[in-house]
């Protein structure tokens, strides 16, 4: 049991500490980060400081989208000791208001448009439960969806509701589709929740069979819904060589960013600190590629996997770890 919660707090707290620490490389290209640093790359938070002096930005060195959405959606099942999709969109809308943190286009446009409907008191606007709709599905293929959702594979992992795989993909599904209406971003953040179900339920299982259960998964989902370009061809060619990347910048692209960070995990699975700096050096998306990162190898390896260099550096780093164990005691003991 206590292994269990130690998974939940290093999921929060890993997160976060993912989060924060890409927030300093966002939106650079490797080439930036490698001439302010003299070519060593990030490797603490001081490097980061250093960047945000050469790059400043109002976001570098703080929380964004990557840890403020998760978190909203945890706090709302600690509200209500249940999910409720209604309630968490409303929590993540209410948390971007009271704190303007950097969120993708996808999910800014649908919180603009929530703003309508939740000022209004719901007579007038676009309901937050309905699909979005954007012009070009094709532009709503981001990881906003991915970065937020994991929360659900660690509440439905300990739940003692029955688990129902296809309930499961129904529930990331109803999460993704208000915000991103391509079902492309959904299924990449099924990956992200079902390998962190995957990690809680089985925690011995092996890294073979967890790539395997995962691609077939993946595999059906893109079946089921008529997916093209499925996430599973990318994870499949990353698991079959070696791990390649756009040199130039990782973009927030989901069937780039996800396969990126499932591999990332993959190739370090008891380092937190390296598998993180991997990902923020990449640059691009970062903060949050390392939030999905770190909150995988935090709920693998534990709290204590992360560096205490970089506890000490984190804003809310208590508020993180509280909030997992405050998840693990809905998950665990239900209404």
């Amino acid at each position: 049991m206590q292994e269990s919660v130690d998974s939940f707090i290093g999921a929060f707290a890993g997160c976060l500490a993912g989060n924060v620490l890409g927030s300093y490389s966002e939106r650079l290209t490797v080439d930036q980060i490698h001439k302010v640093t003299g070519g060593s790359g990030i490797r603490d938070f001081e490097d980061g400081i250093v960047l945000a002096r050469c790059f400043p930005a109002d976001f570098r060195g703080k929380p964004t989208g990557g840890w403020f959405l998760p978190a909203a959606i945890a706090e709302s099942i600690c509200e209500t000791r249940e999910y409720r999709l209604a309630h968490t969109l409303r929590k993540m809308f209410d948390s971007h208001r009271a704190h303007q943190f950097v969120i993708g286009n996808a999910t800014a446009a649908a919180f603009e448009k929530w703003a309508v409907y939740y000022d209004s008191n719901g007579k007038i606007g676009r309901s937050p439960v309905e699909f979005a709709r954007p012009e070009d599905p094709e532009k709503s293929s981001g990881t906003g969806v991915a970065k937020r959702a994991w929360p659900l594979g660690l509440f439905f992992a300990k739940s003692p509701l029955n688990y129902k795989q296809t309930a499961f993909m129904d529930v990331v599904l109803g999460q993704g589709f208000p915000t991103h209406y391509n079902i492309r971003s959904s299924i990449g953040a099924f990956v992200i929740a079902k390998l962190m179900y995957d990690l809680i339920r089985e925690p011995g299982i092996s890294a073979k069979q967890l790539k395997k259960q995962m691609i077939a998964t993946i595999a059906y989902m893109s079946d089921l819904y008529g997916a093209q370009n499925p996430p599973e061809k990318a994870l499949e060619r990353l698991m079959e060589n070696d791990l390649q990347w756009n040199q130039h910048r990782l973009s927030g692209f989901v069937l780039e960013a996800v396969p990126f960070v499932v591999k990332v995990f993959f190739n370090n699975p008891a380092d937190f600190r390296s598998g993180i700096l991997t990902t923020v050096n990449a640059g691009g998306n970062a903060s949050g590629n390392a939030a999905m990162l770190g909150a995988l190898l935090g709920a693998k390896l534990g709290v204590k996997s992360i560096p205490e260099s970089w506890r000490e550096s984190l804003p809310g780093f208590d508020k993180a770890c509280e909030l997992g164990e405050q998840l693990f005691e809905v998950a665990v003991r239900g209404k």
